[in-house]
């Protein structure tokens, strides 16, 4: 539990790139948002969202969900682990950042124009809950990141001192999918059934 208390403390004292990460979250998703062209000539045809859709609500199986989502957030997570090593490879990070916001706003705007409300219930259900955790997770590794080479003058920055954070990150993550699950199971397609 000292462990916590410390990462806790490392929160509190850097509210100001918290800020900043999240902003540059929300700059992403106005970005998704706001150039819909974009999205709609590249990979959101009607044909994919359906098949998306499709495999969320009815036919689809749990586990391919969870995995799917499992391998992404691990591969961004990895992303974020190897950029921690060096101080300007953390301009990745907020990229990163930048894209799963934009990514976020794109998946909104696809399903509120081929779905309309029942679009914007997929997106609040299935997609935000799940990115907007497992985007904290990311944000808190990296102020974890931007931490450490802060305390440069600590007696060591080796690998080990990111295990904890790079855990942490990851149970965050698991919390994330569990979430969409449940929600996917116990509220999207019961409420599909049902209308």
């Amino acid at each position: 539990m000292k462990f916590l208390n410390h990462y806790l403390k490392v929160i509190e004292r850097s509210k100001i790139q918290i800020i900043l990460l999240s902003a540059t979250f929300l700059c992403g998703l106005i970005l998704g948002i706001a150039l819909p062209s974009f999205q709609e000539k590249l990979f959101f045809s009607e044909n994919t969202v359906n098949i998306f859709v499709n495999s969320l609500i009815s036919g689809g199986k749990v586990s391919a969900v969870f995995f799917n989502r499992l391998f992404v957030d691990i591969f961004c997570l990895g992303i974020f682990y190897i950029a921690s090593f060096n101080i300007f490879l953390i301009s990745i990070n907020v990229v990163i950042i930048l894209y799963r916001g934009y990514v976020v706003g794109a998946i909104l705007v696809a399903l509120l124009t081929n779905f309309g409300f029942t679009g914007f219930m997929l997106f609040i259900t299935v997609v935000f809950l799940q990115s907007l955790i497992s985007t904290a997770s990311l944000i808190f590794f990296t102020i974890i990141i931007i931490d450490r080479f802060k305390m440069i003058k600590c007696k060591s920055k080796s690998k080990y001192d990111l295990l904890t954070p790079l855990i942490i990150s990851f149970i965050l993550i698991i919390v994330g999918i569990l979430v969409q699950i449940v929600m996917l199971l116990f509220f999207l397609r019961p409420m599909n059934y049902c209308f």
